[in-house]
């Protein structure tokens, strides 16, 4: 389990007219992330409070990995956290997005039941056979 990172990635954008020259990336709890993005396509209205991990600049990469934040922190098990990217285009307009989140767990596979014998799901106190003991899962 990755918990001292968080990784982002999307597909280039496209602007017919100007390109897409550069993307901002942030991380922020799935439950904070505004329904209208539009709320965030403003350098002054940015709330930055909302945001686990405030905007970066990564030029023209369509990658980021987040190595600050503690992700590792128990509480924030189970809480989903987003993407959120703002590309530029030449002009120096932009446009938001968001991924649709991905839950933070501790990885910990579920644990499957396991029984003395070797007919699965049977489950015996006692064996004739001394020259192995046997288990089923």
């Amino acid at each position: 389990t990755n918990t001292s990172g968080a990784a982002c990635n999307w597909l280039s954008w496209s602007d017919p007219l100007s390109g897409v020259g550069a993307y901002d990336v942030g991380l922020m709890k799935l439950a904070d992330l505004p329904a209208d993005l539009d709320t965030l396509d403003s350098d002054d209205e940015i709330d930055a409070a909302l945001f686990f991990i405030p905007f970066v600049r990564v030029g023209s990469d369509t990658s980021l990995v987040f190595l600050e934040g503690d992700l590792s922190d128990p509480s924030l098990l189970g809480e989903e956290f987003a993407c959120v990217v703002r590309g530029y285009n030449g002009a120096g307009d932009f446009a938001t997005a968001a991924s649709d989140g991905a839950e933070l767990t501790d990885g910990t596979p579920t644990p499957g039941d396991v029984a003395d014998g070797s007919l699965f799901g049977a489950d015996i106190d006692a064996q004739t056979d001394t020259a192995f003991i046997r288990e089923t899962w």
